[in-house]
């Protein structure tokens, strides 16, 4: 398949000088336990190829600078590749 491609639009409001230190993606959350994908660590606009058709669930785990976090999670479906045939 080709690779899906997510953008962070995450913010932050705090004290003057803190800013998103981390960002960490989970292409496969199981709702309880957070397994990032190292490869993409702190990547904006990440691109990844899912391993088959379904609804995948992906979270964004972002750590801001005085270390304070939040996650953000949305189902994503894989459509099945085409079968051509004639």
């Amino acid at each position: 398949g080709s690779p899906t491609q997510f953008t962070d639009a995450s913010t932050i409001n705090s004290l003057p000088g803190d800013v998103i230190q981390s960002r960490e993606w989970d292409m496969n959350y199981d709702g309880t336990t957070f397994a990032k994908e190292a490869a993409l660590d702190n990547q904006l606009t990440p691109a990844f190829t899912f391993p088959s058709a379904g609804t995948w669930r992906v979270a964004l785990r972002v750590t801001s600078s005085s270390g304070c976090s939040s996650l953000f999670e949305q189902n994503v479906i894989v459509d099945p590749l085409p079968n051509a045939t004639f």
